[in-house]
């Protein structure tokens, strides 16, 4: 996803839509001290549970089970969040921010933005494919009649609670971008408008106003029509309904299994 990230911030070319003085705030940078006191927080709670959760006749396969999440999964679980976070939270509020103009020529009607969408889209996969993982790890062997650790309590809320996460920032990093988009262009329509009555003298009658500059009323309706073409989110109807059974999918899964046991 890093270099998901840095692709679509060359697509944005914020370079060319922000002020210089504005660009590094586009920059990402988490501290190794922060990632490793959230891993260390992490590994705290992972014992804990197969402390106090899990059965004695169950501790063994549960430790088992502990060693393979504190040195395989959970490095990169750490890892992802960061990047997730950075993608979903940090790169539009940011993008807000700096009040990033929007490309109303752009061939996709996306402002530019096109990029940024994409990214946000791809990294929730990511996460939802995450979700689903950790979903066959705890309960696959359930369901296949394997004995050993089952699942209570602690992984339902876990997986209900990550997946409110992600239901979350996919939408708080849509509609942190479609505030900018429509704000900026609504704020060129009234600049046009202001153009319209500058080239039309009288334009509040229809049947007496008269046009004393008709170059640049032809330019402004040119123009406005390129604005208006040009959406407000970063997504098409595609994308949403990929975004919308992503959201559901996991969730469902759950709510199946946990009927059945």
């Amino acid at each position: 996803m890093s270099s998901g990230y840095e692709e679509a911030l060359a697509a944005l070319r914020a370079q060319d839509r922000v002020d210089t003085a504005d660009i590094n705030q586009f920059q990402r940078i988490f501290s190794w001290r922060t990632k490793v006191i959230i891993y260390l927080c992490a590994v705290l709670v992972l014992y804990a549970n197969t402390i106090l959760n899990v059965g004695v006749p169950n501790q063994v396969t549960a430790i088992n089970f502990l060693f393979t999440w504190e040195f395989v999964f959970l490095p990169v679980i750490i890892e992802f969040a960061f990047t997730y976070y950075g993608i979903h939270f940090l790169l539009p509020r940011r993008i807000k921010k700096t009040e990033c103009n929007l490309f109303f020529y752009d061939p996709r009607n996306m402002g530019g933005f096109a990029a940024v969408g994409q990214l946000l889209k791809r990294s929730y996969y990511i996460y939802t494919a995450g979700l689903i993982l950790f979903f066959l790890l705890v309960y696959g062997p359930v369901l296949l009649s394997v004995d050993g650790y089952v699942p209570g309590l602690f992984e339902l809320v876990f997986f209900s609670t990550a997946w409110f996460v992600g239901l979350l920032s996919i939408g708080y990093s849509m509609y942190t971008i479609h505030q900018l988009m429509s704000k900026k262009k609504e704020r060129r329509i009234r600049e046009l408008e202001t153009e319209f009555h500058q080239a039309i003298e009288n334009p509040y009658d229809i049947n007496n106003s008269k046009v004393v500059d008709q170059d640049k009323l032809d330019d402004a309706r040119r123009r406005l029509k390129e604005v208006r073409d040009t959406r407000v989110y970063p997504a098409t109807f595609t994308m949403w309904s990929q975004i919308a059974i992503s959201v559901l999918l996991p969730q469902l899964l759950q709510i199946t299994v946990q009927t059945a046991l």
